[in-house]
């Protein structure tokens, strides 16, 4: 198959739904062999039906030391090497100070961060053995400027950036590009679970379409071009970049 990532084999976590599903299926229409893994396998694997070829599915929570470490394994034993980490797998946790309670703050930074670290840190042998690869962080323009009723969501997507770029100096030597991607808000569900908290939903939703100065919120789609670019060859001295994909809203802030 042609395209931008014919050839690559990518893995990419979260991908059942919204962002992780648009990465996945733009990855697979470039070219490349996708894994695609979520915390439910059978999302997994509806949209790697989707991504067609040689592509498959599996159920990964990136919790848990031990399934990263399999899953990855999988990877290089089925098709000897890997390319390209998609580390999209996230979740909300809305509150202020007072507001956010010790567990929810526990499991954003066990699934936010240290879930990224995790597939990193198994992929990253690899990577070393064939000479490089490229693995893109999801972040968010949370971690760009502050907001309100965001504290634990920022403080993850903060460390989010800040890592991938310590990893970018890590593994320059190796051909590793690390690289890390800061969307606006998009149309997904868990954009609509963080809406589903606000005070007032609707005028919450409202405004922060209004407040893109493109006119709109984005789409899936918006972010997974921004991946294949990072992904493919043509990012090869790109690395330790932090990349806005948010229809101008942090110029605007």
């Amino acid at each position: 198959m042609s395209g931008r990532l014919a050839q690559k084999v990518a893995i990419v976590t979260g991908a059942g739904q919204g962002i992780g599903e648009g990465i996945a299926l733009r990855f697979a229409e470039e070219g490349a062999t996708v894994v695609v893994t979520d915390l439910d396998g059978n999302t997994a694997e509806r949209v790697a039906d989707a991504c067609g070829g040689d592509s498959w599915g599996a159920a990964l929570d990136v919790t848990d030391t031990a399934m990263v470490d399999a899953t990855i394994a999988r990877i290089c034993e089925r098709h000897g090497r890997l390319d390209v980490v998609a580390n999209n797998a996230g979740v909300t946790v809305v509150g202020g100070p007072t507001e956010v309670e010790e567990k929810a703050w526990d499991l954003a930074f066990d699934v936010n961060v240290k879930g990224m670290w995790r597939v990193m840190k198994a992929a990253w042998p690899q990577m070393i053995e064939q000479g490089g690869g490229s693995i893109i962080n999801q972040s968010s323009c949370a971690a760009l400027g502050g907001m309100p009723r965001n504290l634990g969501y920022c403080a993850t997507k903060g460390a989010v950036m800040l890592m991938s770029q310590s990893a970018a100096l890590d593994g320059g030597e190796h051909g590793i590009r690390v690289n890390c991607v800061c969307p606006g808000f998009v149309e997904t569900p868990m954009c609509d679970a963080f809406f589903e908290e606000q005070l007032d939903p609707a005028r919450s939703r409202a405004e922060t379409a209004a407040a893109h100065p493109i006119g709109r919120m984005g789409q899936a789609a918006d972010i997974g071009n921004a991946f294949v670019y990072l992904a493919s060859d043509e990012a090869s001295w790109v690395t330790g970049s932090v990349m806005a994909i948010d229809g101008g809203l942090t110029a605007s802030i």
